[in-house]
């Protein structure tokens, strides 16, 4: 080993150590008996590692760092990020990846899991609640909304398949319905008793202006 500072004579010393293994060089701090072993500061303006070893676990790669890392300042990458660790989410504070400010991606973004948003925001417009979308939204699966349906969207129907709101199968409402426009129904079942036809209703008919 070559000592560049302190020694490792004394019965309680500390000391720099760079030496080698068949395989790689090592640069570290040492002690010897009651000797501090210290950390290693590298103060350079850039320290650049030329190796281009790829790295296909946390063991493997031009770096290796057998515990965290810190970093003070931004970092960029150019190539994938990939986490091992399969800590899951049970809060905002528990996972695998835990950011405390905000997240920006500018791409597509793919979840495999759920999906819990915990703001508690109120929505009274297109722009404001816990989650926003400036464009629409694409579900799949059922959809259960526990609080009111407000659709601010004013377009017209003329038919069925235009308006603020349009549905490809039918509507079901437990509750009473208000409709502050016309009632058009298309469709043209001819009624051959009080079951059957283009409108059936259980009940009676109440009418305030003339029919």
């Amino acid at each position: 080993n070559i000592y560049g500072y302190g020694d490792n004579t004394s019965a309680n010393s500390e000391y720099l150590s760079i030496g080698y293994t068949p395989t790689y060089y090592i640069i570290s701090t040492a002690h010897t008996g009651t000797g501090v072993d210290r950390d290693l500061h590298i103060y350079a303006p850039t320290t650049l590692f030329t190796s281009t070893t790829p790295s296909t676990s946390s063991s493997t790669g031009a770096v290796v760092i057998a515990g965290g890392l810190g970093v003070g300042g931004n970092s960029h990458f150019g190539g994938i990020v990939y986490i091992d660790n399969i800590s899951a989410a049970t809060s905002t504070t528990t996972g695998a990846l835990r950011i405390a400010g905000g997240l920006g991606v500018g791409g597509n973004a793919y979840i495999g899991g759920q999906l819990h948003v915990t703001d508690t925001t109120a929505s009274s417009s297109t722009t404001t609640g816990c989650a926003v979308l400036s464009g629409g939204l694409g579900v799949a699966g059922a959809e259960y909304l526990g609080g009111q349906l407000h659709v601010t969207d004013t377009t017209a129907s003329i038919s069925t398949i235009t308006g603020c709101a349009v549905l490809s199968g039918g509507l079901g409402v437990a509750g009473a319905e208000y409709l502050g426009g016309q009632l058009h129904v298309t469709d043209t079942t001819a009624s051959s008793s009080t079951t059957t036809g283009c409108a059936v209703l259980s009940g009676g008919l109440g009418v305030a202006g003339a029919e």
